[in-house]
Formats: structure tokens, sequence, C-alpha cells
């Protein structure tokens, strides 16, 4: 947890006087010896007495001495004090606590769950993280099992998940990262998310303190990186920056829940395939039988026509190629004879959300959210985009195929 940040809500004096007094109380009184004098802060826990507007003033104040523990559960409380949060807040409240008022504002959600079950709420935030609020593309690179059969996922428990946050923390400290690493699974559907939490290398920023002068910010950025691993292929799709990352990331799993370091073959991976855009052309991006997908459309395409070193690229971009190319009397495999590295296509989800989806070779995808890795993972592979399929997609061939020939 960064020692430096702003508290943007818990440092507001109405939200302050709005909290429950008692649930304040307990999150303020192991510090209290800590808050006493600070911008004229008096501590007492007489609600008449109490100073909500010195207690702002100190929030506003605190700096590199203030506990860790203490930003630690300013930090969430302040993270989650959006109403954006409250239904996810409220089911999570509903499994860990046993009765919630019905009365319960989302403040005072927030301040219960972090009091009586703080690891749900890190839990939370980490899952929260797959969102991405900013909207930016989650790039993942697939990895396969070095086995000829998956092997069964052992599950880690709590026991697990310590080992494995004791190896990526000594990591990370050793790469300059710092400490702090969390560990955080989530069984799916068809998938086993795992998301990381861990620290930046330090960063230095030029500040303007409280009373007009010149400060300095040093402090280690957070940041979440993912995991997620689809138990019937043996597939691993890895959300990292750096290939140190992704390395030490794929064997920590493979060591503790397969028993074997090198489970998964970050060499030799060679997830997808672009020849159905050019042997199919439209029918392609049939998904009348993916639940949950409206319309899929291509709308970039680079062709690589290069021959051994030499770079010949060609890029193919409009609202749609495909439209674009009919209306030209033209079909993207007449006299194809580059290889399609790179697809950009525009989906559009049953709830009219659109988004883009990328497709780069050999194994890396873009999403613009991380949770829609998993629909679209099992559009790519009922279409023939993803290499390690080809089996499954030759036996329902026959099923699927009037469907899309009707869709061409």
């Amino acid at each position: 947890m960064p020692k430096t940040f702003q508290i943007k809500r818990f440092s507001n004096i109405g939200l302050l006087r709005r909290l429950d007094f008692e649930l304040l109380m307990r999150l303020l009184t192991p510090y209290s010896s800590f808050l006493e004098g600070k911008n004229e802060f008096r501590w007492t826990t007489d609600q008449e007495k109490f100073s909500f507007e010195s207690l702002s003033k100190a929030m506003l104040s605190l700096d590199s001495n203030t506990p860790g523990e203490f930003l630690r559960s300013l930090y969430f409380v302040d993270w989650f004090s959006d109403d954006l949060y409250f239904d996810p807040l409220l089911q999570t409240a509903k499994e860990k606590i046993p009765s919630v008022s019905d009365e319960i504002t989302l403040e005072d959600l927030v301040l219960t769950l972090w009091l009586e079950s703080p690891d749900s709420l890190e839990q939370l935030h980490a899952n929260l993280h797959r969102l991405d609020k900013k909207g930016r593309a989650k790039r993942f690179e697939s990895f396969f099992s070095t086995y000829a059969e998956p092997l069964p996922l052992e599950m880690p428990d709590d026991d697990t998940v310590r080992a494995m946050q004791n190896d990526l923390e000594f990591w990370a400290y050793t790469h300059k990262r710092g400490r702090g690493v969390r560990v955080f699974v989530s069984p799916e559907k068809d998938a086993v998310w795992v998301m990381i939490r861990n620290g930046q290398p330090m960063k230095r920023e030029n500040t303007i303190e409280s009373d007009g002068g010149d400060g300095l910010a040093f402090y280690r950025p957070e940041k979440f990186d993912s995991m997620i691993y689809y138990p019937a292929t043996g597939e691993l799709a890895v959300c990292a920056k750096t290939k140190g990352e992704q390395t030490i990331y794929s064997a920590c799993l493979g060591k503790h829940c397969f028993g074997d370091e090198k489970y998964f073959d970050l060499q030799g991976a060679s997830k997808y395939t672009l020849e159905p855009l050019s042997q199919q052309g439209r029918a392609a991006l049939f998904c009348g039988d993916v639940p949950g997908i409206q319309a899929i459309t291509l709308y970039e395409v680079h062709i690589d026509y290069g021959i051994d070193s030499v770079v010949d690229l060609e890029i193919r971009r409009c609202h749609d190629v495909f439209e674009a190319l009919e209306q030209q009397g033209r079909t993207l495999d007449e006299s194809f004879q580059g290889l399609i590295v790179k697809a950009k296509l525009r989906v559009r989800f049953s709830d009219d959300r659109v988004r883009t989806l990328t497709i780069e070779l050999p194994n890396i995808a873009h999403y613009d959210r991380e949770t829609d890795h998993e629909l679209l993972n099992a559009w790519l592979v009922k279409r023939g985009f993803i290499r390690r399929h080809e089996i499954e997609k030759e036996v329902s061939h026959e099923t699927d195929q009037e469907q899309v020939l009707a869709y061409a």
C-alpha cells in the first residue's frame, strides 16, 4: 500500500458526520494517539464534543509517518465510498456478516465490512479491478500446458495462497517492486481467475504543499495483474506488462497448483489463427450460437506479404471491411498470398454494449474489459480462431455449419 495517496472522500466533513459514530470510533481508536494533536485535533469518544472539522484537517495532513495499517484501512474505505459499489458490497456483506440493516448507508456498509471481514473487502477490490474503470484495453497473452493432457487443477487453499504470495513477494522484492503482494483466487463457471496485487517500481513526483510551498512525493504505485486458467484445455491467459512477470506468475501457478514450475510452455505457444477470415469471409463472424453476443464486425485487418526479414504490411481499415469488399466485388481471399497477422473486431453484446477485440498472432488478445474474456474466448473457439481446439471444432463442425452458411 502506498504511503502517499489523496483521501478524496474520507476527509469530507459532511461524509464524516454521516458515518455511524460507533463504527467511526472502532476504526479510529487504534490510532487515537497518532491523531491526537495533528492539526489541533483532540481525541474524544464523546460524540457531542467530537470535532469533525479538526478530523477532516487531520486527514488532509497525513504523511509518510502515518501508520501503514491505518493508511491501508483508509485506502479501502475511501476507494469503496462510491454509489457504484453498493450492490457488490451488499452481496459480499450478506455472505460474510450475520445480519445487515435495511437502513444501512453506503459508507456504513463499507466500514462494517472492513471492521468485520477485511479479507472479503480486499477480495472484492481485486475482483472489481477486472472491470478497469478507465476503459483501457487489457492485453492477454496465452500459454498452454507442456503436458499432452491437462492435469486436474488443485484449487489453492489458504496455505497454498500464502505460499504463492511468499514466492511472488520474494521475486517482487528482488526486482525492486517492494513487498505486500496479495493473491486472490476466484473460481468461475469455466475458468479460474487469479488476481495479483503488487507494487510497481518507486516513483518520485513534485508536489505543492498545503502552505503553497514545493514538496516531493516518493511512493510505490499499486497495480493488479491477472491470470485466467481454463481447466478443460490447459490454457493460461496472462495479463502482465513484462516477460519477467509472465514467467514468475506461470511458474508460481504451476508449482503450487500442479506440482511443476514448468507446467506452462512460455516458448512455443501459438494459440490463434486468423485463417477463418480469408477462408470463410463474413461467415467467420457468425455469433448466433453464442448467447450474449448480438453482432461482430471486422473493421481493421493487417496483412503481411513479407518474405523472410522483409516487412511488407498492408492495413485495411473501415467501418466494415467485408461490406467494403462486397461493394467492390472483391473478397478477402482474392489472389490472397499474404498472412493476416492482426484483426480488430467490433463486438455488440446483447445489452447493446459495444466493445472491441483485437487478435494478434500468435497468442495475444486485447480486450476492452477483462470480464469479456470468457465469452469472447468461447466465440473464438466456435469459429475456429483457436488452434488448440481444432479437434473439438471438427467434431462440432457439422452441427454448426448450417447456421454459419445461413449467416454468410
